[in-house]
């Protein structure tokens, strides 16, 4: 093993240096000059999207008891922040309201200022529901139908249980379970919306 290097030796290495750099900087040159692919453009943030926010108009009649409905109330509109079914309005009773000329009230609601696209009859009462979304689905329907006995199970492991039918309609079943046949028979269940 040597020892450190003579002046020479130095001045050689550092020349060997220089013209290494030399080198590169001519080849990136070079490349810049060619039309090289440059380095892609930062991405720029992408704008949130708005929020699909609805707005709801409603407004209120009073009619008496000859059928003579009034004009149109002061026009209240609701702004959505989250997916509403329903809204509860009330207001303040008629000023023309008496023993002798009871009122009804009718709620009118729409997705335009003065377009009102459903009513809600409150009757007497001050106060009203008015359902803005239809009420979710939750009946359902299974149907079992098998060419044997069928066979019924909380589990694929069992215990199973005979049941007397070979075809059964279940609503809204409150457990959960497997249906069989006896051996070589076909079972089928579907759910019927």
């Amino acid at each position: 093993m040597r020892g450190s290097f003579t002046f020479e030796e130095r001045v050689a290495l550092w020349v060997l240096g220089a013209l290494l750099a030399c080198v590169a900087v001519a080849f990136v040159f070079a490349a810049n000059q060619a039309g090289a692919a440059e380095a892609p453009p930062v991405p720029k943030a992408m704008p949130t999207p708005a929020p699909n926010y609805r707005t709801w108009f409603f407004a209120a009649t009073a009619k008496d008891k000859d059928g003579l409905e009034s004009d149109f109330s002061d026009e209240l509109s609701l702004t959505e922040t989250s997916r509403i079914a329903t809204v509860t309005l009330a207001w303040d009773q008629s000023v023309s309201w008496s023993p002798s000329n009871p009122l009804t009230y009718r709620v009118y609601c729409g997705g335009k200022s003065r377009t009102y696209t459903n009513i809600v009859e409150a009757g007497t009462n001050l106060t009203a529901q008015v359902r803005l979304r239809p009420p979710r689905l939750t009946n359902w329907v299974v149907t079992v139908t098998g060419t044997g006995g069928l066979w019924f199970a909380q589990s694929t492991c069992g215990p199973w249980e005979a049941m007397s039918a070979t075809s059964m309609v279940l609503t809204n079943p409150q457990r959960s379970g497997f249906w069989r046949t006896e051996t070589g028979r076909v079972a089928i269940a579907k759910e019927v919306l």
